[in-house]
């Protein structure tokens, strides 16, 4: 019996405008982020993902862009709580709810999907990106702009917590001025990585196409049956 081809995930399991979020509501959101999901949703997930929406809602309060939510990092097999874009400027966030601590790790895993949008997502590469660590709970905030001095558009993590969240928003987009980027092409652009066969091992384990994972230039042939070599080799493994 063959082993059936694993479907396509969606690159967001929330993709809207802003203004299409504001008017949505908190179970509709809930609903499209579980189906979208193929794993099981716990108890503890539905609750993060409320409580995300409602720090979410007056964040954005009378600003218009788009909103992507649980957002792919094929390479790592991971995904990025939420991204706003918005004005050409793209806004990434991972949240720690309930948090009070601002941990080294969570800024570094932070800034590990930053550094990849903005190396492998084609769309990403010459617009400004913003990442912020929210630890819900905490009172430590950090939130001078301070671009990195070796990579183009790329900021270092700023921190917030629930309350301070909608006013550092508004203050980053006050302070950044750049030319508008269409949602749609941005969320549809290439992304272009190398990744090691454990990474490639990793991302087809959690569910991503080989196309999503690897550069086109290895052909399309041989990049489906290194992916249904490894499929099996999973399979197998089980």
């Amino acid at each position: 019996m063959g082993i059936e081809a694993t479907p396509r995930l969606p690159r967001s399991w929330y993709f809207a405008t802003i203004d299409q979020f504001e008017v949505t509501s908190d179970d509709q959101i809930l609903a499209q982020l579980v189906k979208n999901s193929p794993y099981s949703i716990l108890q503890s997930q539905r609750d993060a993902w409320l409580t995300q929406l409602t720090l979410l809602r007056p964040s954005v309060k009378e600003v218009h862009g788009s909103l992507f939510l649980e957002f792919a990092v094929p390479r790592m097999g991971k995904r990025i709580d939420a991204i706003l874009l918005i004005n050409g400027v793209l806004i990434v966030i991972e949240f720690k709810i309930g948090s009070r601590e601002v941990l080294r790790a969570d800024i570094d895993q932070l800034y590990d999907y930053a550094t990849d949008l903005k190396y492998f997502h084609e769309a990403s590469h010459k617009i400004p990106l913003i990442p912020i660590l929210i630890p819900s709970d905490t009172e430590s905030l950090e939130s001078r702009l301070v671009k990195n001095p070796r990579i183009d558009n790329l900021y270092q993590v700023l921190v917030s917590n629930a309350e301070n969240l909608p006013l550092l928003i508004q203050s980053i987009l006050d302070s950044i001025r750049t030319n508008p980027v269409d949602p749609k092409e941005w969320y549809s652009s290439r992304y272009l990585p190398t990744p090691t066969i454990i990474e490639a091992a990793r991302a087809l384990y959690a569910g991503h196409g080989v196309a999503e994972i690897s550069r086109s230039e290895a052909g399309a042939i041989n990049l489906s049956e290194t992916s249904d070599r490894i499929e099996r080799i999973i399979e197998d493994s089980n």
